[in-house]
């Protein structure tokens, strides 16, 4: 696919099923054959260079895990990437992955077949979805970038990018043998992957190659036994189990994110410690999440990246050298490698990073949500119904009153009797309107103004059902109104929100 061709589709978004891949991506490998024999090439000897991706500049870190503590604590909050995505969807940006665990550290994933960007980037790992949707990115890496990796999106399809860029076929990471990615502009267009509850819950149990993402260093599993209880209790399936440790990680087991802990990395010593302490920043969190999952036989492994960073005016978003962050990745046959989010907000931060990940919330705490949200609407519909209700009567009732003094008098007096009722001080119907206005001026403190209004509301309704002819009063409606605020206004604010939300829209039957 041409760098043309591909941003149309992004800006689209359009879905391409599988046959349509196919088509895109064959006439790529048929117009670009010295690129795709570069890529067999590279697929034929797979490691066979591998000291060659420890070349280039020698001021680039290689080890994203090892050196996230001093990035986030000891470095300037500088920018470190820009980027533009060109749908609204921020993203987290991942630069490395480590799946190897012997109890000391976590070693780098993938390492084993490389191919050229140029020809497009394979469909992730484990995932068996005939169609997709591409989102696309353009990123810029700013001078204080800190590593050797290129930051993306997971799971990216293309890169366009100068240079001499490689794709890790397992872990779709984008590296160099020589390039320098500081000062570098290229665009992206990962797979919007829509995850299905229901069927990560039916997952199969994956295939023995994802064994060493299981493996435990002997002994460690008895030990995390107690956690994984307290954790994951008697979740059902291997989701309901990851959701459970993403939960008590992330609100119910007591944690806090301490940035200035110990830089106790993320072996299984640290990882103990933390569980035990219950302190600290997204490694622990991450390499913890990781360790109970393995323990509960799901595949996982630790990624490093960046969080989405902040929103600009103009839409873009800047992410600074304190937005890298680590997280879990959990395997789930059919849909591929999934991200949580174990990390609590970080205050210092003021966000909630699990925002941007996928939505991975439990289905009966989002079931509670939305019926939440449900319940909110209805009962913002019947309080507007009610409400509306109300100021039509109101405006019927002075509609046929119009130029009829005698009914405008009664249009007012049933305004001054729906007022009493909002704030429950109503007379009987049956009393005299100079009886009511006695116990409104006995039960409710007005202003002499506010006495003004209300006796002439009484006089105009006294003339009308008692006297031989009525006086017109060109501004009563305007008075009955001004009344109706004044005695609102002298009401407590729990009775005015009930008055605003729920007017009385006719008042009470005689008897």
């Amino acid at each position: 696919m041409s760098a043309a061709a591909r941003p149309a589709l992004a800006r689209t978004g359009r879905r391409i099923r599988g046959p349509a891949v196919a088509a895109v991506v064959a006439p790529a490998l048929l117009l670009g054959s010295i690129d795709a024999i570069d890529t067999l090439d590279a697929v034929a000897t797979p490691t066979a260079a591998a000291d060659e991706w420890r070349s280039g500049p020698s001021d680039l870190r290689d080890d994203p895990l090892a050196d996230l503590h001093r990035n986030l604590l000891h470095s300037d909050d500088v920018p470190v990437i820009r980027y533009a995505p060109w749908s609204d969807h921020e993203t987290y940006l991942r630069a490395a992955v480590y799946d190897g665990f012997d109890g000391h550290r976590w070693s780098p994933a993938g390492g084993r077949i490389f191919g050229r960007v140029q020809v497009g980037l394979p469909d992730p790992p484990g995932r068996s979805a005939t169609e997709l949707t591409l989102l696309g990115f353009d990123i810029t890496i700013t001078d204080d970038y800190p590593w050797r990796s290129l930051p993306v999106p997971y799971p990216t399809r293309y890169v366009t990018i100068e240079g001499e860029w490689y794709y890790d076929a397992a872990t779709l990471d984008v590296v160099s043998p020589e390039a320098d990615p500081r000062g570098m502009s290229y665009h992206v267009e990962a797979v919007d992957v829509q995850v299905d509850p229901a069927r990560l819950r039916a997952a199969p149990e994956p295939g023995a190659d994802l064994d060493p993402m299981r493996d435990l260093p002997a002994g460690l599993g008895d030990t995390l036994g107690r956690y994984l209880d307290e954790a994951a209790g008697t979740a059902g399936t291997g989701f309901d189990r990851a959701l459970a440790l993403q939960s008590w990680l992330r609100r119910g087991g007591g944690f806090v994110v301490d940035r200035d802990v110990a830089d106790a990395g993320s072996s299984a010593e640290a990882v103990l410690a933390f569980l035990r302490d219950r302190r600290g920043h997204s490694e622990q969190y991450a390499a913890a999440m990781a360790v109970l999952a393995r323990g509960l036989g799901i595949p996982a492994r630790v990624a490093v990246g960046f969080r989405p960073g902040e929103r600009q005016t103009d839409g873009s978003y800047v992410v600074t050298a304190h937005d890298a962050h680590a997280w879990p990745e959990l395997y789930f046959e059919g849909t591929g490698w999934i991200p949580f989010q174990p990390t609590p907000p970080d205050p210092d931060r003021g966000s909630d990073d699990a925002a941007a990940l996928w939505d991975l919330s439990d289905d009966g705490a989002r079931a509670g949500r939305w019926l939440g949200a449900a319940v909110a609407a209805l009962v913002a519909v019947v309080l507007g119904l009610r409400a509306a209700s109300s100021w039509h009567r109101h405006r019927r009732r002075w509609r046929r009153a119009a130029g009829v003094p005698a009914l405008e008098a009664e249009a007012a007096w049933a305004d001054l009797r729906l007022t009493a009722i909002d704030l429950g001080v109503g007379r009987s119907a049956v009393a005299s309107p100079r009886a009511t206005a006695r116990h409104l001026v006995a039960v409710v403190g007005l202003d002499p103004e506010s006495r003004r209004l209300l006796d002439e509301v009484v006089r105009a309704v006294e003339q009308a059902r008692y006297g031989p002819h009525v006086d017109p009063v060109p501004t009563l409606e305007r008075d009955a109104a001004r009344l109706r605020r004044s005695l609102i206004r002298s009401r407590s604010l729990p009775r005015r929100v009930v008055v605003r939300l729920w007017p009385a829209t006719a008042p009470r039957p005689a008897g």
